[in-house]
């Protein structure tokens, strides 16, 4: 089971891999692109995007958090208020 996940992952970067060499290769079509760098770029490209949603994840939590005692105040003043 694990190898089926760990050749999935594989593939995948491979795939993203080429993909942004692809993406380089248009952008500078003079140069040569070198593919056997597919592999590595497509797994610091995966790790950065996980990295960016972690990290959007934490801002939106954060969010709700900070809204949620809002709230909580909000009611408590309420309650004692009136």
């Amino acid at each position: 089971m694990i190898e089926y996940l760990l050749t999935f992952f594989s593939s995948f970067a491979h795939t993203v891999g080429m993909w942004v060499l692809g993406l380089l290769a248009k952008i500078l079509p003079a140069e040569r692109v070198p593919w056997m760098l597919a592999d590595p770029i497509g797994f610091l490209a995966i790790i950065t995007a996980l990295l960016i949603l972690v990290e959007f994840a934490r801002k939106v939590a954060w969010v709700l958090v900070v809204t949620a005692w809002v709230l909580l105040l909000v009611r408590v003043v309420m309650e004692v208020v009136g």
